[in-house]
């Protein structure tokens, strides 16, 4: 604590400050490390508070939604950060870690604590700070529509003639006074050009803090954009925001369209950009808008070119490909096709292919129709008659739901991540709780109703009250159907829209995740985590909204049974106790069988998995019955713990159930007691014996209920294994710099690797230059690294030390959705799906025409024998591609490979399967159609590389050998001696 009392005494900053103060800063603070590229804050969100930094360097950049980011320097050692968003409540520049950086960071409410209470502190900050003006100054430019070329020098040039105003004093005379927070709770805006007027309308302090103005000299604003002249198609100019770009109308469903504006013409007239003709100019305009609403910084000149890039290569532009976009910029896409009644139901937003154009679906209100943003005209409202006469066919669209922008951050996983879900949907879930509420009120209808015929009309002679009676119990026991069937509908309807949502994001989340995850776990492992999510979903639903909605209705059926019988009521009440014991003894032994038995069972899925996966090596080597047996010593294993699970649950159920009917036993004794003492009616104990089920009903179903208790929460930690796991890529990679076009120069600098954190190193020291359009040839021995260096050029690996760039740019620095499409890796075991063998190969190009795929299995040598298939192109292929054979299937992926157009092609043993003659045709195709593209082969067929450019030897994760095919045999080393001796062995 002393050391951190210093650190903050001994800042600049807060020298002048009282030891109070000082005290309350240091109270919980703490020390933080940022590692290369990790944001301290991000634009448009607070900061977490206000922090010292230091070690290292933090970059500051300022993000606007549709433009390119801008720097605005660097924060060095011994600056503080953050303290603009504690005096201003307001977001301001994004920071991002340059260098391994550490701060020391007083957590935001100990600051604003502390700013409120303490004089000092308010004076030490009383003068405007670097964040604050840069903001308030670019904004007050785009205000002005100013475009400079130097943003930053202008920034910093004015930095020093910026001050503080007194919100009391008299505005300042000569002087742009701007207004920097806190926010007042009238409706004006951060940045506002103050005038007299509205200045004597502010208050002097919002939040217990003080308003805060910024004046700028007029004149020496004026000089210095005099001597930054306006720019036009700079790169580095700040961007004019797109006023004609408004946040998207999204929000939740249930809301009503006049929410959204629906009915208002002046909104609509500036709702939705106007004027695209080209469909990338469409699709730029659809996702600028998206990335508005999202206040997603992103640039608009890079999803141009990339959009222009695909639809030069692919000859047009499609949905599959602006999802690709989507995705990279973090959102999550769906592609489906609508009918037009859907499309009035569908969830919003909604990027459309219509009449050639893309078209964003905005507001779907039911039977009011749809709102629809084209980029062509504007907004257009149609109804759900127009949508049938325009669409009778339906329509193909791509739902966008938000994603890694929104994601679940990996600090916290529980049922809490699941009630977003639910939220989601608040018409369905009211619909739910409200049909069980009424289901439950009419249940109550039936012993209120035995009471009044057995006191009323059978004990005093009464018929005439029979007939009502009598039809009042028949209607509520109608709606009591009624309302239990819609109850059971609108359940159904919310548990498959929310198992589409969850089950999106856990399927997203998995696919995310890095390479080593899945390396180091069983496939079946994985899976049985996965469906985890459907059994938690089921609990919800089925179980915990019901049982809960029956344990409140219990207590409210306790007060009519109090209001009948006050005696009877306490041997109902002294039921709960009694359970509530068994479940608490029983819950540490359930608890531990819960756990066996998921163990078990996943640990049965996943070697059956295994076996049915591997098939083919299972009956060659003749290991069915053994196969069978080790399952089968699994699977007893799960239901052994299974059947001692059941015991104890049956045990603790009928033990529940005893305790029920002897509490039953007693209770009608009592009531015979008290009837034959003229204390209580024969009505009333039938009533009483009635809703006592009512009570101890729920009471029952809590013993059920803890067990699916405990079964829930370990399937949420089985889910979580999944959820907690952190993604290849964090929310860093959605700023990241996308791939540019790729020239092929490859650079490795002191590159080392190791699998895990104490194994060999398999890569060490690599030190490699690999020249734009070379085909090099990567051969050794197995387990010499080859693989493995090629792999981290795909960043499926990240290396322990060094560097690996492409044309200059660190592969670390860019997306790797942009980068992974930019290069073409054909592994020795690639996958071939169920489907069509043209399905395979237009796996990543959806959009291919078949004269493209054709093109492309030729080049990989497939064409002839596809075409020799019963069904040619058509021919449906198993899973795994069974019914090709091995070289068939190598020369599909390679084909599908070929189609993507890489501009960087890795070929990681892809032809091992092929003999010596289709290789060398493979080969010559492949150097033939990539021409000045850089290719990476690795093999074990050296004859196979004699015309490479450039062969590298490895062994022992070290290159030991670099040149020619005749340079290497020249030098008589480890290559010459293995390629002789496959020459000699007739291996060529």
């Amino acid at each position: 604590m002393s050391n951190i009392r210093n650190l903050l005494e001994n800042s600049s900053l807060l020298s002048g400050v009282s030891n109070d103060a000082i005290s309350a800063l240091c109270r919980r603070a703490e020390l933080v490390e940022l590692s290369v590229g990790k944001p301290f804050q991000r634009s448009g969100q607070l900061a977490p508070g206000p922090a010292l930094v230091l070690q290292g360097r933090l970059r500051r950049i300022y993000q606007q939604p549709g433009s390119p980011p801008l720097s605005l320097g660097s924060v060095e050692a011994n600056d503080w950060v953050g303290w603009a968003s504690v005096v201003r409540g307001e977001p301001d520049l994004t920071l991002i870690a340059s260098q391994i950086t550490v701060l020391l960071l007083v957590p935001f409410s100990d600051a604003i604590e502390a700013l409120r209470a303490d004089q000092s502190l308010q004076q030490a900050l009383a003068m405007p700070l670097f964040e604050e003006t840069a903001v308030l100054l670019l904004q007050e430019l785009e205000r002005r529509g100013r475009a400079v070329a130097e943003p930053r020098q202008l920034i910093e040039e004015l930095f020093g003639h910026w001050s503080l105003a007194d919100p009391a004093a008299d505005p300042s005379h000569g002087a742009i006074e701007l207004l920097s927070g806190p926010r007042p709770a009238s409706a004006m805006p951060i940045g506002a050009l103050l005038n007299p007027q509205i200045r004597a309308d502010l208050p002097l302090q919002v939040n217990g803090l003080s308003t805060r103005i910024i004046c700028l000299p007029e004149e020496r604003l004026a000089d210095a954009l005099g001597d930054f002249q306006p720019t036009k198609n700079n790169a580095n100019a700040l961007a004019l925001r797109p006023e004609q770009l408004p946040v998207l109308l999204d929000r939740p469903g249930g809301e009503s369209a006049e929410a959204h504006g629906f009915h208002r013409p002046e909104a609509e007239a500036t709702a939705f950009a106007t004027g695209a003709t080209s469909r990338v100019e469409q699709a730029l305009a659809c996702i600028s808008h998206l990335a508005k609403s999202r206040q997603l910084a992103f640039s608009a000149d890079l999803v141009r070119r990339n959009l222009e890039d695909v639809e030069q290569r692919l000859g047009a532009l499609k949905l599959p490909q602006v999802g690709l976009q989507l995705e990279a910029m973090g959102f999550d896409t769906r592609p489906m096709r609508a009918r037009p009644w859907d499309l009035t139901r569908l969830e919003p937003p909604a990027l459309i292919d219509l009449d050639g154009a893309f078209v964003m679906l905005l507001v779907a209100a039911g039977g009011s129709g749809v709102l629809i943003g084209d980029p062509r005209v504007g907004l257009q409202r149609w109804s759900v008659k127009q949508l049938e006469e325009r669409l009778p066919n339906g329509v193909e669209l791509l739902v966008i739901r938000e994603g890694r922008t929104s994601r679940l951050k990996n600090e916290t996983f529980g049922l809490g991540w699941f009630l977003p879900a639910f939220l989601r949907y608040p018409g369905l879930l009211s619909m739910t709780l409200i049909t069980a509420f009424i289901s439950q009120l009419l249940s109550a209808v039936f012993p209120l109703g035995v009471l009044a015929v057995i006191d009323q009309v059978i004990s005093r002679n009464n018929i005439s009250l029979l007939a009502p009676l009598t039809a009042v119990l028949v209607v509520a026991a109608i709606a009591a159907g009624i309302t239990s069937a819609m109850r059971a509908l609108v359940s159904a309807d919310l548990s498959d829209r929310v198992d589409v949502r969850l089950g999106s994001t856990v399927v997203e989340h998995l696919m995310r995740l890095p390479l080593p995850y899945f390396e180091q776990r069983q496939v079946g492992v994985i899976l049985f985590n996965v469906n985890q999510l459907y059994e938690i979903r089921k609990f919800i639903v089925d179980q915990l909204l019901g049982v809960g909605l029956d344990v409140i209705f219990a207590l409210l059926f306790l007060v009519v049974l109090l209001a009948i019988s006050p005696t009877l009521t306490l041997i109902v009440v002294g039921v709960a106790p009694i359970l509530m014991i068994i479940n608490i003894i029983a819950s540490p032994v359930l608890i531990r069988l819960i756990k066996q038995s998921n163990g078990f069972a996943a640990s049965a899925s996943a070697f059956l998995y295994e076996v049915v996966s591997g098939i083919r090596t299972v009956k060659s080597q003749n290991f069915e019955v053994e196969a069978r047996w080790q399952w089968l010593e699994r699977y007893r294993k799960y239901t052994n713990t299974r059947f001692r699970l059941s015991q104890l649950a049956s045990l603790i159920g009928e033990t529940a159930r005893l305790v029920s009917n002897l509490a039953d036993v007693l209770l009608i004794s009592l009531g015979a007691v008290l009837i034959l003492a003229n204390k209580l009616t024969i009505g009333a104990l039938f009533a009483v014996k009635i809703l006592s089920s009512q009570v101890v009903g729920p009471l029952l179903r809590l013993s059920s209920l803890w067990q699916g208790i405990q079964e829930m929460r370990i399937a949420v930690a089985c889910l979580g294994d999944v959820m907690l796991a952190i993604p290849e890529v964090g929310e860093e990679d959605l700023q990241a710099l996308p791939m540019p076009p790729i020239q092929g120069l490859v650079r490795f600098e002191e590159v080392s690797f190791r699998y895990g954190q104490r194994g060999p190193l398999i890569l060490d020291q690599i030190d490699l230059v690999i020249q734009p359009g070379q085909f090099v040839g990567l051969v050794g021995l197995s387990g010499s690294g080859k693989s493995t260096l090629v792999q981290m050029i795909d960043r499926l690996y990240k290396p322990k030390n060094g560097r690996i760039s492409i044309d200059g740019y660190d592969i670390e620095k860019l997306q790797i959705a942009g980068l992974r499409r930019r290069i073409g890796y054909v592994p020795q075991d690639s996958l071939l799906f169920e489907g069509t063998v043209l399905d395979n190969i237009r796996l990543n190009s959806p959009d291919a025409s078949i004269e493209a795929v054709m093109e492309a299995a030729r080049t990989a040598a497939a064409h002839d024998f596809i075409l020799n298939l019963d069904n040619g192109y058509a021919t449906r292929l198993g899973e795994k591609g069974s019914g090709l054979s091995g070289g068939q299937r190598q020369r599909v992926c390679l084909a599908r490979t070929v189609l993507q157009d890489p501009s960087l092609l890795i070929l990681d043993e892809a032809t091992s399967a092929l003999d010596a003659e289709t290789e060398r045709i493979v080969c010559t195709n492949l150097a033939r159609r990539f021409t000045n593209i850089t290719v990476l082969f690795i093999t074990h067929r050296l004859t196979t590389l004699r015309n490479a450019d450039r062969i590298l030897f490895m062994n022992k994760g070290r290159i030991c050998e670099d040149g020619s095919h005749d340079q290497l045999i020249n030098q008589s080393g480890s290559y010459a001696t293995l390629y002789r001796q496959q020459v000699q062995d007739g291996n060529v």
